[in-house]
């Protein structure tokens, strides 16, 4: 007799077999996972032989290739064979939950065989705050490069800067003269309506009418008193009123000079305009390191932070956020509250994964990643990377990271340690005419950064030992390679040097900082060469213009002199 229980349940396994074979076929869901990886990167990922088993729950992959988005001939990372172990059941409600996910030989900065870059997508995205301060910070330092000051030229036509240069003072000097018209004749108005000398007179005359010879009486006192006391109120009415008029007439009076003496800033904006149009560049020692540092320094925060804004972007869009509470129901009509499930799980769930691998330099590389989650606040922890590097050559390295979105306010934290970091065949000042070469050397670097909803905060400091610097090559022929020179001279000589950044942003306000202890060497050394160059044709500018400016701020200054000396005579009466 056959047992068709058994067959149904037998066959219903085989079923279920089936359509998971279907379902979760490997290179399915190898393209799925480019797909996703490739849209966090904005650059390729390639999966190579993935193997997915949905009976024993693991997932492996003999090769992950990471390309770099800002090189896309080179890998940012690529590892070797890599294993997770997946909850099995949660896959069916469509949540994926790893328990532990192994990374091996994972290694940096790897060349590609192919172009890891990815089609343009009509995706609109909306930046995040880092990703706004960083594209403000990448225009700010633009214009500081060594090259503005290596092609200074010998003359700057004046003529032809000023026919661009819209000067505005003449015009918003006229503006403020006719407001002050206004002022003027108001006071003037209220000089003429004043009865102070009247007043006078009418209390003078109550005075005489007083004579103390003639009270005889009583009754004659009695009167006397009462009118003096009349006289007297009046006088005190008369000297409070007298006051109040003269003290807001002398505060007026200032107000209105402090008035004119926006002049001098409008001449200072036009002058700094001019300055803009002519592509003069301002340095000095806190702006020489600008020069030096400030490209290269953006270019590697840029990188990293544009890592971190993407987290955030995809946190925040993939977060499982309650819906929003009405302020203001229809009467009569209820609304759902949301409360949070305590057992609920989140759609993503990365547990712990461990990572092995090599950079380009030789540091062994270990590290850990924990709770890299789609909502944290479902499991009420933040997610959290460190990972340590170290070789044989004293070389060592820290990176730490702590991502908490627990809250409403984003808030990430990194910091990163390196200490004897090799400096051989990199560039430690580069511009579009020249490079330096570095043939020895090592350096410590620190970096620390906290970023927390709209402000972001960060300090750099990298200190460079036992330096040579072989050369700086100029790579195409310039008028003028005094700059170069200088700089071939200062580096080649240099053992030692330390650099110290700090990034502030809040709001839509970003600001670079940045020192060197080869600020003041190199300013001097520069200043003696095109530095009076500049500072003559700076001054140029500035004849120039307060020229054209100056015969209208001394005619506004004169007719000031004369009004307040006409209204000081109306008001002495």
């Amino acid at each position: 007799m056959i047992r068709w229980k058994g067959v149904i349940f037998i066959l219903a396994v085989a079923g279920l077999f089936i359509v998971l074979s279907l379902i979760f076929t490997d290179r399915w869901l190898e393209a799925k996972l480019e797909q996703s990886a490739g849209a966090l990167v904005g650059a390729k990922v390639e999966i190579d032989r993935l193997d997915f088993s949905p009976f024993s729950s693991r997932l492996r992959w003999q090769r992950l290739q990471v390309t770099d988005p800002g090189n896309t001939m080179r890998n940012l990372i690529e590892t070797g064979e890599c294993d997770a172990d997946l909850e099995f059941w949660p896959l069916f409600s469509g949540k994926v939950i790893v328990e532990n996910f192994q990374i091996s030989d994972l290694r940096t900065g790897t060349p590609r065989q192919t172009d890891g870059k990815l089609k343009e997508t009509s995706e609109s995205r909306k930046k995040s705050f880092i990703a706004k301060s960083l594209e403000r910070l990448q225009k700010q330092t633009s214009e500081y490069t060594l090259d503005r000051i290596a092609a200074v030229k010998q003359q700057v036509s004046v003529d032809a800067i000023l026919q661009k240069l819209s000067i505005r003072s003449p015009q918003k000097i006229d503006s403020l003269k006719a407001v002050l018209e206004k002022r003027y004749a108001e006071w003037d108005r209220r000089l003429s309506g004043l009865t102070v000398e009247q007043d006078l007179q009418t209390i003078r005359a109550s005075v005489k009418k007083i004579d103390p010879q003639k009270i005889k009486k009583l009754d004659q006192l009695i009167k006397a008193l009462k009118e003096a006391r009349k006289i007297e109120k009046s006088a005190k009415k008369l000297k409070a009123q007298w006051k109040e008029v003269s003290g807001s007439f002398d505060s007026d009076l200032k107000s209105l000079k402090e008035d004119y003496r926006q002049v001098d800033n409008w001449i200072k904006e036009d002058i700094k305009a001019g300055m803009k149009l002519a592509h003069l560049p301002d340095f000095s020692a806190k702006n020489i390191a600008l020069f030096l540092f400030g490209r290269p320094i953006t270019e590697k925060v840029t990188a990293y932070l544009g890592y971190l804004a993407k987290v955030r972007y995809y946190a925040q869009k993939y977060r499982q956020l309650k819906p929003e509470k009405e302020e203001k129901p229809p009467r009569f009509r209820g609304q759902d509250i949301y409360f949070y499930n305590p057992n609920a799980r989140p759609d993503f769930w990365l547990k712990k994964l461990s990572l092995s691998g090599q950079t380009p330099a030789g540091l062994n590389l270990s590290g850990e990643l924990t709770d890299a989650v789609s909502d944290q606040r479902l499991i009420d922890r933040p997610t959290r990377l460190i990972v340590n590097g170290s070789d044989q050559k004293k070389q060592q390295m820290e990176l730490a990271a702590e991502l908490n979105y627990l809250k409403e306010t984003p808030q990430e934290k990194i910091r990163f340690r390196y200490d004897n970091y090799p400096l051989r065949e990199k560039t430690i000042v580069k511009s579009k005419n020249f490079t330096s070469r570095v043939r020895g050397g090592v350096a410590d670097i620190r970096a620390d950064f906290v970023s927390e909803g709209d402000r972001l905060s960060g300090s750099i400091a990298f200190a460079a030992k036992n330096l040579k610097v072989e050369n700086i090559t100029p790579q195409t022929k310039t008028s003028d390679l005094s700059v170069y020179t200088i700089l071939d001279k200062v580096l080649s000589e240099t053992r030692r040097f330390h650099v110290t950044a700090a990034i502030t942003a809040r709001e839509k306000k970003v600001r670079l900082k940045i020192q060197s202890d080869l600020d003041d060497l190199l300013m001097n050394k520069i200043k003696q060469t095109v530095g009076a160059k500049i500072e003559k044709q700076k001054r140029k500018i500035q004849a120039e213009i307060e020229r054209r400016v100056s015969q209208k701020k001394e005619e506004l200054a004169a007719w000031i002199t004369g009004k307040e000396k006409e209204l000081r005579a109306k008001a002495a009466g």
